[in-house]
């Protein structure tokens, strides 16, 4: 889809992920150059029918009136008329995404467990290795 352009007016540049519902694209505003996140649905999900239409116009309209720094702020909504397809335009935002932070957090060494290391407090009952932590119960 690089190249493409959605509604006469945003271009995708790249794909940024995809969920169950819908893909989303680095894409450029055409007319003002900026950077934004363009979620589209996915065709093969678009022709299941249901409610799936209804729950994106929802999604669009819930995310359009929450004004706060934590959540992103929905800049338009619309379908594209030569592909039928129903898009939401979001600021772009730059950073590490989800996934990648708790891989980094629960996977990686914590600074309590490199405090273990040196010696200290560990979360682990102690072993004969280690010596037990002030006020903990367990085999020392």
């Amino acid at each position: 889809m690089q190249g493409t352009v959605i509604d006469s007016k945003y271009q995708i540049v790249r794909r940024l992920g995809q969920g169950g519902m819908g893909t989303v694209y680095e894409a450029r505003h055409l007319g003002t150059g900026r950077r934004v996140a363009l979620k589209v649905i996915v065709q093969e999900v678009l022709a299941g029918g249901g409610d799936i239409l209804e729950r994106f116009r929802r999604e669009a309209r819930a995310s359009g009136v929450i004004e706060s720094q934590h959540v992103v702020q929905v800049l338009d909504t619309g379908v594209d008329p030569e592909t039928k397809t129903p898009y939401l335009v979001m600021e772009h935002l730059t950073g590490e995404d989800l996934a990648e932070a708790v891989a980094r957090l629960v996977f990686q060494p914590s600074a309590s467990r490199e405090r273990t290391d040196r010696g200290r407090c560990p979360r682990t009952p102690p072993t004969a290795r280690t010596r037990p932590c002030r006020g903990r119960r367990g085999p020392s």
